[in-house]
């Protein structure tokens, strides 16, 4: 079972190496969200992106994976760790691939995005703007 926390104004979740996790870390964004009375194309889009995270994480990090979800007065911020090395770049997929799109669709996405490499493993950090939200534009 994936533990949930609370910190400081974040909300983290530890998920294990599994094909059930990207669902689960969708499921944990979408509530969080819900919570937060945000809906619609952010709650949509976050969702989606936070699925293609874990899934790379659990299928090229092969190791536990931690979300991360930080609201801000902006932006809905969501941070996903793993221990695995390896760097993260984006993928210019051929049409037939099934896989080498997930970056991508952070990168046309999201507000911001970046990613972030240490010592135990890497972090990739996107950020939804609340304003596009609120004003109804597509995120």
């Amino acid at each position: 079972m994936p533990k949930a926390a609370y910190t400081a104004g974040v909300r983290r979740i530890v998920l294990p190496v599994s094909s059930s996790s990207p669902s689960r870390a969708r499921e944990f964004l979408r509530s969080l969200l819900d919570t937060w009375g945000i809906d619609g194309n952010l709650r949509e889009d976050g969702a989606l992106l936070v699925t293609e995270m874990v899934t790379n994480a659990v299928v090229h990090a092969k190791t536990p994976v931690v979300v991360e979800v930080t609201k801000g007065v902006r932006t809905v911020e969501v941070a996903v760790s793993d221990m695995g090395g390896g760097s993260v770049q984006l993928q210019d997929p051929r049409p037939d691939s099934v896989t080498g799109r997930g970056l991508r669709l952070v990168d046309s996405m999201a507000s911001e995005w970046s990613v972030t490499e240490h010592e135990t493993g890497k972090t990739v950090r996107f950020s939804l703007d609340l304003h596009d939200a609120a004003a109804g534009l597509p995120c």
